[in-house]
């Protein structure tokens, strides 16, 4: 792929997770790998002026997170139940 003067080499990565519901329903607890091969190295060149360079950068990319989630308070609360507007009184009434 070519913008400017760079034109970019193929970049890929592989990315795993998965989620678990504890704690009765109550937690999920999620783990995610991002680059688990390491793999993501941005490689490009460099062609401006009659000056050409070859770069490749290998910033650390893979990551692992581990989140954990609580939902408090209780689940049986009632729905709010659906109130009508005046407008929608009268479309009722139109009908």
């Amino acid at each position: 792929m070519a913008v400017g003067a760079y034109r970019f080499k193929q970049q890929f990565e592989m990315g795993a997770g998965f989620s678990k519901s504890i704690l009765k329903d109550q937690g999920t607890l999620t783990l995610n790998i991002t680059d688990i091969l390491n793999s993501n190295k941005r490689r490009y060149t460099t062609s401006s002026f009659d000056v050409s360079s070859i770069t490749r950068d290998n910033a650390e990319t893979r990551f692992v997170k581990l989140v954990f989630t609580y939902r408090f308070g209780n689940a049986r609360v009632k729905t709010a139940r659906t109130r009508q507007t005046g407008i929608e009184e009268i479309k009722n009434r139109m009908n």
